[in-house]
C-alpha cells in the first residue's frame, strides 16, 4: 500500500503506463496485480521464466482491471519503454545499466528489493538525471533496534526502589 501511495504522488494516473518489474516474488506479485489493476501495462520479468508466465497467466485470471500483465524472458524487454522501473527482488542488484538504459527519459526507477539496482545501473541513472528511489525498511529498523538500546541503557542506570513487594518505583532520582 506505501508503494502504490507514493507511486500516485508521484505519477498519478497508471492508466495507460508501462511499468516493468525485475523480481516476482513476494512483493513483485502482488504490486504486478495492483498496478495492473490501476490500468498499468505490466511487464514482470524474473530468473525463472517458466514460473514467470505461470505467475503472469495465474495474476491474469483474477485481474480486476484494465490493464494487462505480461511475462517477459528478459529484463531488457522488461524494462524497454518503461515509464516506472522497480526493483523487487531481495537484495539481488539485478536492473543494471543496460536496462536503465531502455527506460523512458522521464521514468521512474525504484529500488523496493534493498539493493536490486547495481553500482553501474545507479551511475546510468545519474548520467540520464532519472529520478531513483530506495524505499527500504532498514532506517525504520535501524530507528527502533536504537531507541530500545537506549530504553534499556536508561532503565538500568535508574534507580529502582521497592515500596512494598507488590510495588516497585523506578525514576532517576533515587
Amino acid at each position: 500500500n506505501a508503494l502504490d501511495e507514493f507511486v500516485s504522488c508521484a505519477r498519478g494516473n497508471l492508466s495507460g503506463l508501462r511499468v516493468g518489474i525485475a523480481g516476482v516474488g513476494n512483493i513483485g506479485t502482488k504490486v504486478a496485480l495492483r498496478f495492473a489493476e490501476r490500468g498499468a501495462s505490466v511487464h514482470m520479468w524474473s530468473r525463472n521464466f517458466a514460473k514467470n508466465v505461470a505467475l503472469a497467466s495465474a495474476l491474469s485470471q483474477i485481474l480486476r482491471g484494465n490493464g494487462c500483465l505480461t511475462a517477459e524472458s528478459s529484463l531488457l524487454d522488461a524494462a524497454r519503454r518503461a515509464d516506472i522501473l522497480l526493483g523487487c527482488a531481495p537484495g539481488i542488484p539485478c536492473i543494471d545499466g543496460r536496462a536503465v538504459g531502455v527506460i523512458n527519459t522521464d521514468a521512474i526507477l525504484i529500488d523496493v528489493g534493498n539493493g536490486t539496482i547495481s553500482a553501474d545501473g545507479l551511475k546510468e541513472a545519474a548520467r540520464r538525471d532519472l529520478r531513483t528511489y530506495c524505499l527500504t525498511m532498514l532506517p525504520g529498523y535501524e530507528g527502533f533496534v536504537t531507541m530500545w538500546e537506549r530504553t534499556v541503557e536508561r532503565l538500568e542506570t535508574m534507580g529502582r526502589r521497592e515500596l512494598t513487594p507488590d510495588l516497585a518505583v523506578v525514576t532517576p532520582g533515587i
